[in-house]
């Protein structure tokens, strides 16, 4: 986990220490926003250099996520907003959980925190050969075994 509170964090930075670490997957947390405060959902983001295997994570995710609760708007390449995922030597993709500029989607987000933290690493564990029921715990942002 890069942060735990709302400070920025150079993308170059968090890119580069995701590579230190040697992992198998990078997944970013974002909560989407938009001037209209109808709109609402759940979208996953892949750069253009991403791998199939990159994308079926992602797909994968989605799946997993959506069926907590919100609307699939899909899986999108948009390099401009995936800087980060462009520098990363691993899997990646960011998760856009819900909007923060919609109320429903805050009421959800909050009262789902951790099944939608549970669904995406049952969905990384999906692309990963693993059923995601072997002891998966998700504490402080940490994937657990």
């Amino acid at each position: 986990m890069s942060r735990t509170d709302d400070t920025y964090t150079d993308v170059s930075t968090i890119a580069a220490n995701a590579n230190a670490s040697k992992a198998d997957y990078f997944v970013a947390l974002h909560r989407n926003s938009a001037d209209a405060a109808a709109a609402t959902g759940i979208e996953v983001l892949i750069c253009s250099k991403a791998s199939q295997t990159a994308r079926e994570m992602a797909e994968a995710i989605l799946a997993r996520v959506v069926g907590v609760g919100g609307s699939n708007r899909g899986v999108k390449v948009q390099d401009y907003r995936t800087t980060v995922l462009q520098k990363t030597t691993m899997l990646a993709c960011t998760v856009e959980l819900l909007f923060i500029s919609n109320s429903n989607d805050n009421a959800m987000f909050d009262s789902k925190f951790n099944d939608y933290a549970q669904a995406i690493a049952k969905g990384i564990c999906d692309i990963a050969g693993d059923s995601g029921t072997g002891g998966i715990v998700v504490k402080n942002g940490w994937i657990q075994e």
